[in-house]
């Protein structure tokens, strides 16, 4: 918490648990159940799951991980790890949550949300543009 904007301690749930319990066994081999602090109160980043990496050795594994991605352009994009966090909170808002739901799962305002992460795009205005229209053999129709 004493590391975020706002001095908490973000909570998140994920859909794959699994992938997640595969991650902690690559960072924490020796982690076991008897273990004082158990997986869901360890650091992610962290090499003991309970001392934080530094940010400098975070940018330089993600650098050789967008490297071996093949990522083009990385400097012109400005790719940084925050970037997930933007590209998350964009694809819920393309996938059609509301803001409050997406401020929920993500610790902060909607207004946050639609001030820094909404962007529309033409499919976005075209789907509400024609809401309560169908499309019948081939023309626009009202429902």
């Amino acid at each position: 918490g004493e590391t975020s904007k706002v001095r908490k301690t973000r909570e998140f749930y994920i859909r794959d648990l699994e992938c997640f319990e595969q991650l902690s066994k690559i960072l924490w081999p020796r982690y076991d159940e008897s273990d004082e602090i158990k997986l869901a109160d360890r650091l992610i980043f962290s090499a003991d799951g309970v001392e934080p990496i530094s940010n400098r050795a975070i940018l330089y594994h993600f650098q050789r991980i967008l490297e071996i991605a093949e990522i083009k352009n990385t400097h012109k994009r400005d790719l940084v790890p925050y970037s997930f966090r933007h590209y998350f909170i964009t694809q819920r808002g393309n996938a059609g949550l509301d803001l409050m739901t997406i401020a929920e799962m993500c610790g902060t305002s909607p207004t946050q949300i639609q001030n820094t992460y909404y962007h529309t795009s033409k499919e976005k205005m075209r789907t509400n543009a024609l809401a309560d229209y169908d499309i019948v053999d081939g023309k626009i129709a009202r429902h």
